[in-house]
């Protein structure tokens, strides 16, 4: 079923899916960039980086349609760097989560398999 703004505006196509934008990668707005694994690892390091911190990374600022605030949160994600959730967690894990949490798609972990075997390898006592 399509998403539609509040006005009736229609923002997706039937068949086609949303997700959360918070979670989404910055090359959403690419049609030629939807990869289901590098989104999925880009979610996950958003959401490895919010449970360290305990801060959402990518709030909707609730300002504008959705159209608008899914833009300005793109270009902005675009933009960003790497996400890091700082000198209080092991330097594996730091360096973990800013590879999946990469702007530029080709820069990121590319597979499920290389964030299991980076886990297993983090150190818990290895601090800055």
């Amino acid at each position: 079923m399509p998403t539609h703004e509040a006005d009736g505006a229609t923002i997706t196509q039937q068949g086609q899916t949303f997700g959360s934008v918070s979670y989404a990668p910055p090359e959403w707005l690419e049609p030629t960039a939807h990869d289901p694994v590098l989104w999925d690892v880009y979610a996950t390091g958003v959401v490895f980086w919010e449970v360290l911190t305990g801060v959402q990374a990518f709030p909707m600022s609730g300002a504008g349609t959705l159209q608008q605030q899914v833009v300005r949160m793109m270009t902005m994600k675009q933009r960003h760097p790497p996400l890091d959730p700082g000198s209080n967690v092991p330097r594996a894990l730091r360096a973990l989560v800013r590879d999946m949490t990469h702007p530029h798609w080709k820069d990121r972990i590319q597979d499920a398999e290389t964030i299991r075997k980076r886990l297993a390898e983090v150190d818990p006592t290895d601090l800055d």
